[in-house]
């Protein structure tokens, strides 16, 4: 079974979060963080658009709306894909709309732009598992 993510993370994103009605879901997540989960239908309805390389979502019109989501503090936009081991892990950090982080590719890029956002491991594995992100293994299952 694969484990597919493409989100959105930062700290009380609902009280900045501005998106197409019905669209957006907010997961709570451990430590104030939340998620936004980029689902097919959040991605159409910001424009959609061809995603830049090394993302399956992170089009010029989703980054333009993570970019206003970090005008109140930084956010991180992740992708991870893997199946049988094997995959991919790529995040980009955003603050004040511009980029803070420039794009990392790599096995654990999510938890360096996790890190950057504040997040600690504690007791936990890394910060990919104390915020709770293997719950779901599909983006679509975080609705």
């Amino acid at each position: 079974m694969g484990y597919y993510l493409q989100a959105a993370i930062g700290k009380r994103i609902d009280e900045r979060i501005s998106a197409p009605d019905g669209h957006v879901r907010i997961v709570s997540l451990s430590d104030e963080f939340s998620l936004v989960p980029i689902t097919d239908e959040l991605f159409d309805a910001l424009g959609g658009g061809v995603p830049g390389p090394h993302f399956e979502k992170l089009s010029p019109a989703v980054e333009q709306w993570v970019k206003e989501l970090s005008r109140f503090g930084p956010i991180a936009y992740v992708e991870a894909e893997f199946s049988g081991g094997v995959g991919s892990q790529s995040a980009v950090v955003y603050d004040s709309g511009a980029v803070i982080v420039h794009p990392i590719h790599s096995t654990d890029a999510i938890n360096q732009a996790l890190r950057h956002l504040g997040a600690s491991k504690g007791d936990a594995t890394d910060e990919f598992e104390a915020l709770g992100l293997p719950m779901h293994r599909n983006t679509r299952d975080w609705r």
